[in-house]
């Protein structure tokens, strides 16, 4: 059994933090804070694109990912429906 002993916040549009290359790094031995673009996807993305990325990032880290928007918060430029999208792919893991 792997034991977490860090928790990351993640941005991963920014370079270097991308999802792929952060599992790569890291593996198992670290758990993931974030990762949902609030940049772009969650403001100019479709619910269905944000509900897909979700289940992507959540099957990409073994070691658990407490998804969230990269920001850590809800935005007023983010639709209502993306932000519902979150929640879906979370209840549909």
């Amino acid at each position: 059994m792997t034991v977490c002993a860090l928790i990351s916040a993640v941005t991963t549009s920014v370079r270097n933090m991308e999802a792929d290359r952060l599992r790569r790094d890291f593996g198992e031995r670290m758990s993931f804070c974030g990762g949902v673009d609030a940049q772009r996807l969650l403001v100019q993305g479709a619910p269905g694109d944000v509900f897909a990325e979700v289940k992507r990032l959540a099957g990409l880290f073994p070691t658990g990912l407490i998804v969230s928007p990269s920001h850590e918060a809800i935005l007023p430029d983010m639709p209502p429906a993306n932000v519902e999208a979150i929640f879906a792919a979370i209840h549909a893991l």
